[in-house]
This record gives C-alpha cells, structure tokens and sequence, in this order.
C-alpha cells in the first residue's frame, strides 16, 4: 500500500467518525477513529478525535493514554502539539489531575508565547481548582486585560 493511500483510507475514517460524533453517535464515533488509528497509528487527528469521543464518553483515562501517545511522537508539528495539549489539559481538568493540567497549559504558553484569555482563563480556573486562589485570581485578571 502506499502512503497516499493509507492516508486517504485515514482521512475518510476520522471523516466517517466526525459525522457520527455530529450526530452525537458516539460509539459508532469511537469505531471509525479506531479504524483510522489501524491504518495510520501516528494520526494525529485521529487520536485527538478519538480522545475527544473518549472524553465524551467519561473515559478520561483512556483518552489521556491516547493524547500522550500523540504527544510521545517526536515529529508531531508545533501546532498539533499544542492543540493536543489543550485539550489533555481540559481532560485532566476534568478529571482532577490539576497538577497536569496546569502543566499542559502552561505549557502550551511557553510553546506560543501567548497570554491570551483562553490559556489564561485555563491555567486560572487550574489554579483555583488546586487551591492556588491568588495565582487564579491574578491569571483571571491578566486574561481580562488581554
């Protein structure tokens, strides 16, 4: 097989599994992104869908297994990483894991030098979350003025 063809069989399963997750199907979701992960283990999209549906699904443990697998490939573009991270991030929120959390968000400040008010809001919700109040508030005040 070639690769052309392997990513085109990739595509149109995480495609398959976007339209199920639209319809909020998600088991058949779960499927189709774990078929696309059988052809290409190293798809970025499909494990980040994946791990979505996971989430979705209250399977936080699996799908941080699956967002740190995409995370362990040392040739995963910057902005796939980042995206990644974010949303490991948000899992680990919900999933009490602050201490992980505030690393993954902080992070994917460092990765963008970006101090915006949706990783400020983020890594502020963390720290308040963990107890950490006066780094929350002022994170909170910081993505106020951003």
């Amino acid at each position: 097989m070639t690769d052309s063809y392997v990513r085109e069989r990739v595509r149109a399963a995480v495609m398959r599994g976007n339209g199920y997750a639209g319809r909020g199907q998600w088991d058949q979701a779960l499927r189709a992104y774990q078929s696309a992960l059988e052809e290409d283990t190293e798809s970025v999209e499909a494990r980040y869908q994946l791990a979505v549906c996971q989430a979705r699904l209250g399977q936080n443990r699996e799908a941080r297994l699956v967002l740190e697998h995409a995370l362990a490939n040392p040739e995963i573009r910057t902005a796939d990483r980042v995206r990644v991270l974010q949303l490991l991030g948000r899992i680990c929120l919900q999933g009490g894991d602050h201490a992980r959390a505030s690393q993954c968000f902080e992070t994917v400040m460092d990765m963008t030098g970006t101090t915006g008010a949706p990783v400020l809001n983020q890594l502020a919700q963390v720290m308040c979350k963990s107890g950490n109040y006066e780094r929350g508030f002022s994170l909170f005040y910081r993505a106020m003025q951003s």
